[in-house]
């Protein structure tokens, strides 16, 4: 009598673990299948599971996605290699750009955890973060600058009205407001507050002299 009580209760743990398991997979399976509908997808190609173990691209996945929502027929380009002007090796790479009626949004993305200090002109930024239990300080160079550069090499390409937009992520303290420093959400709010100049034709065209190069 206690071998079939014991082997009840195995055969009930063992349904239970199969069945999350099952539960899990078909969880997983309708987020990749929602992904792979995604501008981010269509203009990256990177499998799922490397966005949602990448770090740096699961925060750009879920800007992007943000940004789709918001704006549906806004188109995007993600992870675009420039080449810098009057240079052969040179080149540079913008993590996302929106195209809106109300002007072309170059967006750079930041996902640090921690307190970030840097003025708009100094060439370099830091990063104070705990690692291990001990602080840390990680020096970048200025995201604003960095999107300057890419602006100035799409100029050279198309000329447009471009907008410097850097996005850190809710995990980053920023210690000083600057104008380019946005959240998602404040990023739509400047969108919203701008008139329409551009048409769905002009965006369009613009956006293919930029794929073309």
């Amino acid at each position: 009598m206690f071998g079939w009580i014991v082997i009840s209760l195995l055969a009930f743990s063992l349904t239970g673990v199969l069945t999350l398991r099952l539960a899990n997979t078909l969880r997983y399976l309708e987020k990749k299948h929602h992904y792979e509908n995604t501008k981010f997808f269509s203009e990256t190609g990177l499998p799922y599971h490397k966005v949602i173990d990448g770090h740096k691209k699961s925060f750009e996945y879920t800007v992007s996605l943000t940004l789709e929502k918001t704006y549906p027929d806004s188109p995007q380009l993600i992870d675009i290699p420039i080449g810098g002007k009057d240079s052969v090796n040179e080149c540079f790479q913008i993590d996302c750009m929106l195209f809106h009626k109300t002007g072309i949004y170059i967006i750079g993305l930041k996902d640090y955890k921690g307190d970030v200090y840097g003025s708009k002109s100094s060439k370099y930024w830091n990063v104070c973060y705990e690692t291990n239990g001990k602080k840390a300080i990680f020096e970048f160079r200025n995201p604003i600058l960095q999107n300057e550069t890419h602006i100035h090499a799409l100029n050279a390409i198309n000329h447009a009205d471009y907008q410097n937009i850097v996005i850190f992520s809710k995990h980053t303290l920023i210690d000083e407001p600057i104008k380019e420093l946005h959240t998602v959400d404040s990023l739509g709010a400047l969108i919203e507050s701008k008139p329409p100049i551009y048409s769905k034709d002009v965006l369009k065209t613009i956006k293919a002299s930029i794929e073309a190069h």
